[in-house]
């Protein structure tokens, strides 16, 4: 699947996008509170700076291909890490 144009996505997006490039990465990890647990069970955030984001948005950016899981999860196909795609080592 072809990523769409960066210009058209939305702000937020590409804000997002723009962290990545500069060297963050997209994180998960167990939600936890009963809250979070109830919206998928994961938390989203960048490292190193720990800003949230948005489950829609990690979502997002996720199905576009923008970021790959590092393959780091205990289980395959999945990761706690998501780098820009492309861009690092991948385990396994």
């Amino acid at each position: 699947m072809a990523r769409p144009d960066e210009r058209k996505l939305p702000a937020a997006l590409r804000e997002l996008l723009g962290r990545l490039k500069a060297g963050a990465v997209l994180c998960k990890e167990v939600a936890a509170t009963s809250a979070e647990a109830n919206q998928g069970g994961f938390v989203w955030f960048m490292h190193p700076t720990g800003v949230r984001v948005a489950k829609d948005q990690a979502d997002a950016l996720l199905k576009m291909g923008f970021v790959e899981p590092a393959g780091d999860s205990l289980f395959a196909g999945d990761g706690q890490t998501f780098p820009l795609a492309g861009t690092r080592f991948k385990n396994g």
